[in-house]
């Protein structure tokens, strides 16, 4: 027979599995996901008769059982309702597999509902950033900082920045990273991109030695940056120490070995060494994590004609060229 007080601890399980289910079971912690975990299974243990099954029903009818035993490590188990904080979870979860067409098509719908959500705004506009799309990118990041919830929000003042460096407009992504700075000094995001930004802007102004301050501040807040870590190889390489470069590409690639853009680097940089066998080495794994990266591609064709295999370089350059 269903009680009332056999239907509080299924409420109670009910009330813990929908939070579960939502965008803030994927900001926590572990360990603190797997003290909800523990306090789901001891209610689960109380559930012995017929209020188990009023939790699982209830579980099937919310559609809690993928979130909840799947916990969204595919597209497919993400569960999908009408409300925009779902749809804008299910865009997270498709961004976070590097699904960004798919990502963008939920915050549009997450949009559609609730047109002032910051957080599908700025989400819109790093898909579109991760697209190359980054003039569309800046007119979302624009709608973000204009909602007039959060105008300095630091999220997105960074992210207009990373579009305007996209763009080739280093001078004014810089104005965007020093407004995030303002807010948030030790915003690492911020902290590492105008390094980058600076690099970029090459020894105007002493431009690649001031980047190296703010990669050395990012590493004093994450020694383990591989972004920093990677930016102060590269300025380092502009500056002509190329060993102190490698060193530090090969810093980064201690923490993520798979780090494309440290892999590049090392090649171009023994390139400048005149290593031409080794920097073609260090392309190739670069190309084998990502085959369709251009500057790879054009550069190991010039390094293959610099070694006078001139027709594995027009392979290579013919490659590049069907690129978009």
């Amino acid at each position: 027979m269903i009680t009332r007080e056999r239907i509080k601890p299924a409420a109670k399980c009910i009330k813990r599995l929908h939070a579960l289910s939502t965008i803030k079971y994927q900001q926590l912690q572990a360990q603190k996901f797997r003290s909800n975990i523990d306090s789901f299974m001891r209610d689960v243990a109380i559930l012995l008769d017929s209020s188990l099954i009023v939790c699982l029903i209830a579980m099937i009818v919310l559609g809690l059982l993928p979130s909840v035993f799947g916990l969204a490590k595919t597209e497919k188990d993400v569960v999908v309702s009408g409300n925009d904080t779902t749809l804008y979870n299910k865009g997270l979860a498709l961004f976070k597999l590097d699904n960004y067409t798919g990502a963008i098509e939920y915050y549009v719908k997450a949009l559609a509902i609730n047109p002032k959500d910051v957080n599908a705004l700025t989400d819109k506009g790093l898909a579109l950033d991760n697209l190359g799309n980054h003039t569309g990118a800046i007119e979302y990041y624009d709608k973000a900082l204009a909602m007039g919830i959060d105008p300095h929000d630091v999220r997105a003042l960074t992210s207009k920045g990373l579009a305007l460096g996209g763009l080739g407009n280093y001078t004014e992504a810089i104005e965007y990273f020093d407004k995030a700075l303002g807010i948030d000094p030790h915003h690492i995001r911020a902290l590492d991109n105008k390094g980058l930004a600076l690099t970029y802007l090459g020894n105007y102004t002493g431009a690649i030695k001031y980047s190296i301050e703010y990669f050395d501040k990012a590493l004093g807040i994450d020694p383990k940056d591989k972004y920093a870590l990677n930016g102060k190889g590269w300025a380092l390489n502009g500056l002509g120490n190329y060993t102190g470069a490698i060193e530090y590409y090969d810093k980064a690639l201690a923490i993520d070995p798979k780090y494309e853009h440290a892999i590049y680097n090392i090649g171009n940089t023994l390139d400048h060494l005149g290593n031409y066998t080794g920097a073609t080495i260090y392309l190739n794994k670069a190309l084998a994590i990502n085959p369709k990266d251009k500057d790879a591609l054009y550069h190991e064709g010039f390094l293959l004609d610099r070694l006078g295999n001139h027709t594995g370089a027009i392979e290579y350059y013919n490659k590049a060229r069907v690129i978009k």
